[in-house]
């Protein structure tokens, strides 16, 4: 009886588990019970979990048209596969409820990639045809058999397809045609492109963070910027083809949240087609069409000719060489004699452009009045190389111990420059060096960041950089912050931050609110008569309107004040002097200067003279 029963409970047992595997099968359970599958996915459990089944009837046995019984007894382990599939949409659409990672089926098809890999042939009726480009950057292109592909959680990035040469290790482009229709050779990062990197400037400069602002209005919380820029990025004026650098360049609003900015490059004030200079982007149809230069230093690379070849017919040599040396190399040229204005410019008549005085970035260095740069010999900052013959105020070196200041600075002594360098070399430094292998501004300081080389605590650094005057002490002690807008206020004409510190709006100071800076050295107090020079504000009210009716252009260039003469010498001065008393049109005494005597040891000194001068100081006690 135990043997009938014990055999009766096998029979039971294999019965259950018959039916187990069947129900498993047909999907009446897992549509039920599963977390992890969209509802409404029927009967067709074996596309995802073929290998989880072997088969044991012939072909329409059961609902899913293929014969099959589990390979496993549990319900959580099928439920818990790899999965995979051919038609992804059906799991990952933002209408299913069961997979993990979701996408927006619709959004997809509004982008760039709606097209990709539409050609290919499917052998299973897809949900929708945009599984095709999934296959593409998912796969290998074809169509999955049963499982995800290999690659599926590492799908190919931007420069895989787009690059001048594919990295598609998975694909054979043969079966995706489409592929080859974008390829891009510039602005992208390494090691897809090996000298241009964006991100210097600007960690979002690559194609993830400049094509992450020109997508369909759809982001899915949870993927990486990549993918969202992959499934749903598309085509705007943003990111239309272009040869027009400051639309990234130079915008500000592009450039300050999206792309590289000109904040330490030389062409930074100028139009496009300074670009060219260096670049050489007069043959490029758009800023992908063909790899934009970058000189290995920005003299070499200045199209001296403005030709877009940098060798010199008959000679073949750089055109650098005769521009700053003239044929035989005898003639040494410093950086001031092209980048100040008025100076005497490269070798003429040497193979050189017409215009070159022209396309030559101009510098200025905290004055906007002066054709020198006003900033102390750098040349002399470190003993200087032997047989040095290039001094100058915008560098020194020493090619024996590597210490240079500002545009001296090497690559191999960044420690001393606080990180920042000038020049970069892998073989032995010269004297030469800084100019002949000058790099690009983008490895210098922020040259609106007035605060780094005025108020710095490394005299290291500060040496390096020019061991500029700081601002801890004497009429500047007043300020200890970092902000740089508090020095624009008075040393820059627009009040705003500068292109840079090169630029013509830097001053040697000014700004909108005299008073507050100068409490100590003019008392208002004692402005007498003068207090009304400008009445806009009231009567007998010193305010900064009165000293902008002198100081003229707001700054401290003592050429841009009125002095006495220019309201005293007649009744049409720049304010109307209507009391004849004060109208002295023969300058009395004999004297040719009113100074002499109402303000003989300066304007404004301790508040006592200018306004209220010597003689009015004399009166002033007759008088009482």
């Amino acid at each position: 009886m135990s043997f009938i029963k014990r055999n009766l409970y096998v029979c039971i047992i294999c019965f259950e588990i018959l039916v187990l595997s069947v129900s498993l099968v047909s999907g009446e359970i897992e549509a039920r019970a599963s977390e992890i599958h969209p509802e409404g996915v029927g009967n067709d459990c074996i596309s995802c979990h073929k290998s989880d089944f072997i088969s044991i009837e012939p072909e329409g046995s059961i609902p899913n048209k293929v014969g099959t019984a589990s390979r496993v007894i549990e319900p959580n382990i099928i439920m818990q596969a790899e999965g995979g599939g051919t038609d992804c949409v059906l799991c990952h659409d933002m209408g299913g409820s069961g997979a993990t990672k979701h996408i927006d089926a619709s959004a997809i098809k509004q982008g760039v990639h709606r097209n990709l890999n539409n050609g290919t042939v499917n052998s299973t009726i897809l949900l929708d045809p945009i599984d095709k480009a999934c296959w593409a950057c998912h796969g290998d292109g074809t169509e999955p058999t049963g499982q995800h592909p290999t690659n599926y959680r590492t799908p190919y990035l931007c420069g895989d397809c787009h690059n001048r040469t594919a990295n598609l290790s998975f694909t054979n482009i043969s079966i995706i045609s489409n592929i080859n229709k974008s390829k891009v050779s510039e602005h992208i990062q390494p090691p897809y492109f090996e000298q241009i990197n964006s991100a210097l400037v600007d960690s979002n400069a690559n194609c993830e963070g400049c094509h992450d602002k020109s997508k369909v209005v759809f982001s899915d919380y949870g993927f990486s910027r990549a993918a969202n820029v992959s499934h749903y990025a598309s085509r705007t004026d943003l990111v239309r083809s272009s040869i027009n650098c400051s639309l990234c360049h130079k915008n500000s609003q592009n450039a300050s949240a999206y792309w590289a900015n000109l904040i330490r490059h030389p062409a930074k004030s100028q139009d496009d087609s300074f670009c060219d200079n260096c670049h050489n982007t007069t043959p490029a149809t758009d800023l992908h069409s063909q790899p934009l230069v970058k000189p290995n230093d920005i003299h070499s690379g200045f199209d001296w000719q403005d030709d877009d070849n940098n060798d010199i017919t008959p000679f073949g040599t750089n055109e650098a060489c005769m521009s700053c040396h003239g044929t035989h190399y005898t003639i040494y040229k410093i950086c001031e004699d092209c980048h100040v204005s008025n100076k005497s410019g490269p070798v003429l008549n040497y193979f050189t452009r017409p215009d070159i005085n022209e396309t030559i970035p101009k510098v200025y260095a905290h004055t906007n009045f002066s054709d020198a740069v006003n900033v102390p010999n750098q040349s002399t900052v470190y003993s200087p190389s032997p047989g040095e013959k290039t001094f100058s105020s915008c560098s020194g070196f020493n090619a024996a111990t590597l210490e240079g200041s500002c545009h001296g600075n090497s690559y191999k002594n960044i420690s001393a420059s606080g990180g920042f360098y000038a020049f970069k070399r892998i073989y032995t430094d010269s004297r030469s060096t800084p100019y002949h292998f000058t790099q690009t501004i983008d490895r210098l300081p922020d040259t609106t960041n007035c605060v780094f080389c005025h108020n710095q605590t490394d005299a290291v650094i500060r040496k390096a950089w020019g061991n500029a005057t700081q601002i801890t002490s004497g009429r500047h002690s007043w300020y200890t912050g970092s902000d740089n807008s508090e020095c624009w206020n008075c040393h820059v004409s627009t009040g705003t931050a500068p292109v840079d510190f090169h630029s013509d709006s830097v001053t040697a100071g000014g700004g909108s609110d005299c008073i507050s800076c100068h409490s100590g050295d003019v008392n208002i107090s004692k402005f007498a008569r003068h207090a009304n020079l400008n009445t806009s504000d009231g009567n007998n009210n010193v305010t900064n309107n009165d000293c902008w009716t002198c100081h003229y252009k707001k700054d401290m260039n003592r050429n841009n004040v009125y002095l006495c003469e220019s309201c005293h010498s007649n009744s049409s001065g720049i304010v109307n002097v209507t009391d004849p008393a004060l109208i002295k049109i023969d300058f009395m005494h004999a004297m040719t200067s009113c100074k002499t005597c109402h303000a003989p040891s300066g304007y404004h000194q301790n508040g006592t003279v200018g306004p209220l001068g010597l003689v009015e100081n004399i009166l002033k006690k007759i008088t009482n």
